[in-house]
């Protein structure tokens, strides 16, 4: 046992009841870094939500009245009001009659086409160019595949009955041909269609006329060229949007018979005859059909007369008919 004195138990005692109970900050060690010495990643902040669309400018709007007018003054009167800069072609005559209310520059000279044969373009600088509407070349992409198919078949069904009346034979034949080329078709329907469209108007010496565009398809890129003015080309742009939607919802299925399988069934009947002509056994066979005998039911009779063996050859061989 051992003693302490009152000294030795105040120096080793804290001096109040609170000191000495809770760490301190101080005396905390400080924090090892990862031995690795990779960087605590940075925290994920949330992402904004989507901005609001941008408004898009309202076009300006334009309203013109007039009354047998040369389509050159309007146009140009046209040009100064709307601040634009327009080309004129010299070819561009004649006399139009317009009432538009609050509509736009492409829509109003959109109506102006209709009255005379001209063809307008913006290009890069916004500039307005105002030419006759003769022929020009233009490329549609067609996506079809290449492929021309060529399709026959062929049926024929023969019947025969023989009756102690007579005999009634029926044959039927059926046959069908079908014949499929996407390009060569839709080449000879765009040219009967430019064929048959007339751009007429009131152009004077600025009127195209009529027009018979050319086609050339190249199947083996799905484009299709053909050279028309732009009312023609209005035309068979709508012809080919709605032979693309059309031609996409069908559906060809062919079907091959690669092989067939034989079996000993002979559901087809057995040919008697044959069987008769290359046996040396006596066989007879009588059948009788309803035909004009009604009170009778048709009966059908087999006789073999020959040796077991033949006779129980000829059993295991047909015993299904």
């Amino acid at each position: 046992m051992c003693s302490c004195t009152s000294s030795q138990l105040q120096t080793a005692l804290p001096a109040t009841v609170n000191e000495g109970r809770h760490l301190e900050a101080s005396a905390l060690p400080e924090p090892q870094s990862d031995a690795s010495g990779a960087d605590i990643p940075e925290v994920v902040n949330t992402l904004p939500l989507l901005s609001l669309p941008e408004p898009v400018a309202e076009p300006d709007l334009y309203s013109v009245s007039v009354m047998n007018v040369p389509v050159r003054d309007l146009l140009f009167t046209v040009a100064r009001d709307a601040a634009i800069n327009i080309d004129i072609h010299p070819r561009i005559t004649g006399q139009v009659s317009l009432n538009a209310i609050d509509q736009t520059i492409p829509q109003i000279l959109e109506r102006l086409a209709q009255q005379i044969d001209i063809r307008w373009t913006f290009d890069d600088n916004n500039n307005v160019l105002v030419e006759p509407d003769t022929a020009f070349w233009r490329t549609y992409e067609v996506d079809y595949v290449n492929v021309a198919r060529t399709a026959e078949t062929s049926t024929d069904v023969a019947t025969s009955i023989t009756t102690t009346g007579g005999n009634n034979n029926s044959t039927a034949n059926l046959s069908q041909t079908s014949n499929f080329d996407f390009w060569q078709s839709l080449a000879a329907n765009v040219e009967a269609l430019l064929s048959d469209i007339s751009t007429t108007g009131n152009a004077g010496d600025g009127a195209a006329g009529p027009t018979t565009g050319s086609v050339v398809a190249s199947s083996e890129s799905g484009l299709l060229n053909v050279r028309a003015t732009a009312r023609q080309h209005g035309e068979v742009q709508a012809f080919i949007n709605l032979v693309q939607n059309r031609s996409l919802t069908q559906v060809l299925i062919e079907a091959t018979v690669v092989e067939v399988n034989l079996s000993d069934t002979y559901q087809s009947g057995v040919d008697w005859n044959a069987l008769i002509n290359n046996s040396n056994v006596d066989f007879s066979f009588n059948q009788l059909v309803t035909g004009a005998n009604l009170a009778n039911s048709p009966t059908n009779i087999l006789t073999i007369d020959g040796s077991d063996e033949v006779t129980n050859k000829i059993y295991w061989r047909f015993n299904r008919i």
